[in-house]
């Protein structure tokens, strides 16, 4: 027998070889955050089945940066010709939100806080997909800031204020969210429904909005180290009491104390921030929030607490 045989026996069994098949469930949720009539927060749920059965593939992941003017149409047309491995690099400047992240791609303003994306009033600005980041950029404007229901997506270093309800709102899937300032939403500053995997939130500064700081919604099972969650309308942080929360070296501060006894290695103290009317959430050099999180690190965002100041 000669190689060419063995070739020709080789491809018939990979022709023979069944495809294989991946499903994904669709979570649909209508979500309501308010504090009308001084009730908690609640969620109408209902789940739906959506199988996808793609063939096997083999791709090749692409990663190309692409600059974007500060333009929203420039904006559109990089998201639909944008493919899994991407990075869309954000002038500064106003974009018009309400948009869908595909799978696979990172979002990135140019200068932090300076890229803004501004909602349609009764939409979500930021809705993301499977496998996103989204780095630096100020989202306001919207009923929910960012929306996220899939695996592998992180929120980082994001200014998100100013939305008509939740700042973060994530289902089914823990999103990775990290040195974020969350302000002045009219909602909940970040909640949580029935997430199944297991992450740490760190180092964000959740401050001033109207309804919980942190709300755990659910099944759920989430761990909180270095944050600030201080001045929000109810509770700083809202738990389900079927959900799990790991909670260490936070600053805890509300309006209306946490609904539970101070955890321990936890703080509550005034963070002292430079002018929190003038949304200027610097920590004052007197503060005790510098050198007492994990290992002798800050609390609260890393980006927005020392050296920044929003214009």
């Amino acid at each position: 027998m000669n190689h060419r045989f063995f070739i020709g026996i080789l491809i018939t069994l990979l022709l023979a070889v069944p495809a294989l098949y991946a499903e994904e469930t669709e979570y649909v949720i209508n979500y309501r955050d308010t504090i009308a009539n001084g009730n908690d927060t609640t969620f109408a749920i209902s789940v739906t089945e959506r199988r996808i059965v793609p063939p096997l593939r083999v791709e090749q992941v692409r990663f190309n940066t692409i600059a974007v003017p500060a333009s929203s149409r420039q904006l559109e047309n990089a998201l639909v010709r944008s493919q899994r491995g991407d990075t869309l690099v954000l002038e500064n400047g106003r974009y018009r939100g309400g948009f869908r992240v595909p799978a696979g791609v990172t979002i990135r303003a140019k200068e932090k806080g300076k890229a803004h994306i501004v909602g349609r009033g009764r939409n979500k600005v930021v809705s993301l997909s499977n496998g996103n980041m989204i780095h630096g950029l100020r989202i306001t404007g919207g009923t929910i800031g960012v929306y996220s229901e899939g695996i592998d997506n992180s929120i980082l270093a994001c200014i998100i204020s100013d939305n008509r309800q939740t700042g973060i709102l994530a289902v089914a899937h823990f999103v990775r969210i990290e040195d974020n300032l969350i302000f002045r939403n009219s909602g909940s500053g970040i909640q949580f429904w029935d997430i199944e995997t297991t992450g740490e939130i760190l180092n964000n500064t959740i401050v001033y909005n109207d309804n919980h700081g942190f709300s755990l919604g659910g099944t759920s099972r989430v761990g909180l180290t270095n944050n600030i969650i201080a001045f929000n309308g109810r509770f700083a942080v809202k738990i389900n009491p079927v959900s799990e929360i790991f909670q260490e070296f936070n600053v805890f501060l509300s309006y209306i104390q946490v609904n539970m006894t101070l955890p321990e290695n936890n703080f509550s103290f005034d963070p002292e921030f430079v002018s929190p009317e003038r949304n200027d959430f610097r920590l004052k050099e007197t503060s005790k929030c510098f050198n007492n999180g994990r290992n002798g690190t800050n609390i609260g965002s890393r980006v927005y607490t020392a050296l920044w100041r929003m214009e």
